[in-house]
């Protein structure tokens, strides 16, 4: 069924559509939560938590004229996972998240090697140290696969933002890679 038909439906009140709305967007919503440092358990309870926000809010949303419903539904992920972040930074004083597998921004030179060896462990590892604002606008672009526009609307940051701060976390993420690549080199010296 058409995806409009299906959030009008919802907005009815019609259980069927709810549920046929909810099949489509629970596994990416678990995929998204599941690429940062939270277990299992963790990942599920957000992904409802997200589910419970859309049921509640579905009448706000506008099928015509109105961002697309899956930036929509993100935008709420985004904030729910946002939520949850700070109520854990309040309680251990730490930001607790990992995500992105394999996104590597491309160096110059000897660095082109260095760069292209890398795992997706590797990648995991240094991403950790980046903020979640970075965080996510990584996974949204590149595990998730959203534009530029779809982003902004999620993380409410004009366009230009989210290819400025884009651009800036790949390379900080490539400077990390590129500071271990020569530490590893004068170690072998």
């Amino acid at each position: 069924m058409n995806e409009d038909l299906l959030i009008k439906g919802c907005q009815r009140g019609r259980r069927k559509d709810f549920e046929e709305l909810i099949g489509r967007y629970y596994y990416p919503l678990l995929k998204f939560f599941s690429k940062y440092d939270v277990n299992k358990q963790t990942c599920e309870d957000l992904t409802h938590d997200t589910i419970l926000k859309m049921i509640e809010n579905i009448e706000k949303y506008k099928v015509v004229g109105n961002a697309k419903f899956s930036t929509w539904l993100f935008t709420i992920a985004y904030n729910t996972l946002l939520n949850y972040v700070s109520k854990i930074s309040n309680k251990n004083g730490e930001e607790s998240l990992t995500e992105i597998e394999s996104v590597i921004p491309s160096g110059r030179s000897t660095e082109d090697e260095a760069l292209r060896n890398i795992d997706s462990n590797d990648v995991k590892l240094k991403v950790d140290s980046l903020s979640i604002e970075d965080k996510a606008l990584i996974n949204l672009r590149y595990i998730h696969g959203f534009g530029y526009k779809d982003i902004s609307q999620v993380m409410n940051m004009p366009e230009k933002a989210v290819k400025w701060k884009l651009h800036d976390a790949l390379e900080r993420l490539r400077k990390l890679f590129i500071k271990e690549a020569r530490a590893d080199e004068l170690s072998e010296v």
